[in-house]
């Protein structure tokens, strides 16, 4: 090769001595495939010098991404919106710029694509950065270095094998509910390289993690408090983004009750919370004594013999639960009407008692969950306006501002029903005053993850008051404004409940 490299010019003895080199150091350090590689790092710097040229990054991300860089763990609990994601992007991209084998850390496998269209691919199109995706794989390629995209939801064995300089964690209170793919995959992926550093950034979700013991978010989260070296951590909040609209945060503090509820300190504030905060309630039990009061003091009760505009049935055909007919009449809910599951044993049973108590325009609401469609079929032979619904079908909708996204139908219907029991809203809901009723109403609690609100499903409150929770069911389904295209009824009655609500859309 040295002499290929002499045919060309190239002085050996001249380099040797101004170097220091031995001749097979010196022989490495210019052979065509380092000459090659020196160009294409030349390119690159280059194309990085524009990017940065064209891209702009707040206080905030300089400060995850860059600023603190240096240290082995680098830790952000964040409010929601900071703009974590697309700060993110941005830097792996002068990263892979850089040469560095970057690893993005994901809940879903379904964000992948997403973020690859929302975040790098306009950012890349800006700068005019050539790159290459890898759909198959799930690899970027940018430059001479590349990123990896594995998600929470994909077998531990497709984490594995790899080793990375820049790890980031996206939406860290989630993935590390569980430490078993942090310990058994993120760590050990980061001992190639000295300078390996992990970026782990989220909304906290708790202190304690799924199997019990400390979040392993929150126990990184304590050791770069506690100034263990590197580590670094600062919590940033949603007013950390300067390219929010105006009254955005505020919006989401109207959301979550107020500042100082727990879903505001977690969700806007960023804090690790215990979990042991009744802002946790679906249905705040002041909202329902609300409610109680208003029954008791007659507002909006109906005339003798008005029909009901909507009926909510929680169906027991047969067995120890019992059935309960939740009837509402316009913004007024009148007493339960709870039947033993053992006067029921069949779907024909259950419609029967339905059906004495509709007119044509009531529109019928029952929970398929329990007992099947056999009710839901028998009454609909006799009264069309029937529909069944299935508390746990998943669901694109979101809350009345648009901003939370709903999990599946339960967190749908009992966050509808929370925002009609909001005293800031202009809805008189009135339930009847019942203690069963407002222990089953007010034991439910939810968490915002990946997916959005999820809510504890029945099983779960069975455990917690000691039975199943039929009267809170009855009152949900009966207080629903179905709002899918599929379960529109041409016709029905609007009684203003659905008005302001464009945020339910499938």
């Amino acid at each position: 090769m040295m002499a290929v490299w002499e045919g060309r010019g190239f002085n050996w003895d001249a380099r040797l001595e101004e170097d220091g080199l031995t001749p097979e150091e010196l022989e490495a350090a210019y052979s065509p495939e380092r000459h090659r590689q020196a160009k294409a790092e030349a390119e690159a710097a280059s194309v990085l010098e524009r990017f940065r040229q064209v891209t702009e990054y707040s206080p905030a991300q300089r400060t995850m991404f860059f600023e603190s860089e240096g240290n082995k763990f680098r830790i952000f609990p964040k409010g929601r919106r900071l703009g974590a994601t697309r700060g993110a992007a941005h830097a792996f991209i002068e990263y892979m710029l850089q040469g560095y084998a970057c690893l993005w850390g994901d809940t879903v496998n379904g964000n992948i694509e997403r973020y690859l269209e929302r975040y790098f691919q306009p950012a890349l199109k800006k700068a005019n950065v050539p790159y290459r995706w890898d759909r198959q794989k799930k690899t970027l390629h940018v430059g001479t270095g590349y990123t990896d995209f594995r998600s929470a939801d994909m077998k531990l064995e497709n984490w594995e094998g790899f080793g990375y300089r820049r790890v980031f964690l996206n939406e860290a209170g989630i993935i590390l509910a569980d430490s078993y793919l942090f310990d058994n995959a993120v760590m050990p992926m980061m001992m190639d390289y000295e300078d390996s550093e992990l970026i782990a950034a989220g909304t906290p979700k708790g202190k304690v993690g799924k199997n019990g013991s400390k979040h392993k978010y929150f126990e990184l989260y304590s050791r770069a408090r506690a100034g263990e070296s590197g580590y670094f951590t600062k919590t940033f909040t949603s007013w950390d983004n300067p390219f929010l609209p105006d009254g955005a945060v505020e919006e989401l503090l109207g959301v979550y009750g107020g500042p100082e509820t727990a879903p505001a300190r977690q969700e806007v504030f960023g804090e690790f919370l215990d979990g042991a905060d009744d802002s946790w309630q679906v249905l705040p039990r002041s909202w329902v004594q609300l409610a109680m009061e208003r029954w008791k003091a007659g507002v909006g009760r109906p005339g003798i013999g008005d029909s009901p505009d909507q009926i909510g049935v929680d169906p027991a055909r047969g067995g120890a639960d019992n059935m309960v007919l939740a009837l509402r009449h316009d913004a007024w809910v009148p007493e339960l009407q709870v039947v033993p599951g053992a006067q029921v044993p069949t779907g024909r049973h259950i419609a029967a008692l339905i059906v004495q108590r509709v007119a044509a325009h009531t529109l019928v609401q029952i929970d398929l969950g329990a007992v099947g469609s056999s009710p839901v079929d028998y009454t609909e032979e006799v009264h069309s306006r029937t529909l069944g619904i299935n508390f746990g079908t998943p669901t694109k909708m979101t809350d009345a501002s648009g901003r939370l996204r709903m999990r599946n139908y339960r967190a749908a219907m009992y966050w509808h029903l929370r925002e009609l029991l909001d005293p800031a809203s202009e809805h008189e809901v009135a339930l009847p005053p019942d203690d069963l009723l407002l222990e089953e109403l007010t034991a439910a609690t939810f968490v915002i993850g990946a997916q959005g609100v999820q809510i504890q499903d029945k099983a779960e409150i069975k455990k917690i008051i000691g039975r199943s929770p039929d009267r809170a069911d009855a009152v949900v389904l009966a207080c629903w404004q179905a709002p899918e295209p599929e379960f529109y009824v041409p016709g029905s009655e609007s009684f203003g409940f659905g008005e302001g609500h464009s945020g339910y859309e499938g």
